[in-house]
């Protein structure tokens, strides 16, 4: 059998390492937030052809979903999800796009939540 907690580690430390562990439905909800802060970062302010803008009052979509990614500090399925809504392009070339709009870019990180909410991609 294996212990209860690491060597070395009290064993309330280690409880807690379990814990904080994510677990699937936990990560579907990480992914989920990140995605919806990506959102917020792009309706403050979208941009094309850079992922920031000086001082960073408008994003493109890669540079919104790193931005929202730094808040948090275990790894998430958004990009992965962004990635399936807008096959078989690359983030930021279907971002850069001449024709791309900021609705666009906003429907496609809609239609990733809904991917992640109802369990299609599997984490």
């Amino acid at each position: 059998a294996r212990p209860l907690h690491r060597k070395g580690a009290s064993f309330v430390s280690t409880l807690k390492d379990k814990l904080d562990a994510p677990r699937v439905g936990d990560r579907e909800n990480h992914t989920v937030k990140i995605l919806r802060q990506t959102r917020g970062i792009i309706e403050r302010g979208w941009c094309q052809n850079i992922a920031f803008s000086e001082g960073g009052a408008r994003a493109c979509l890669a540079g919104a979903l790193s931005m929202a990614s730094l808040t948090e500090n275990r790894p998430s399925n958004a990009a992965r999800a962004i990635r399936y809504v807008i096959v078989p392009h690359g983030i930021a070339a279907w971002n850069d796009h001449p024709s791309r709009k900021k609705e666009d870019v906003l429907g496609a990180i809609d239609k990733a939540i809904v991917l992640v909410q109802s369990g299609a991609l599997n984490p």
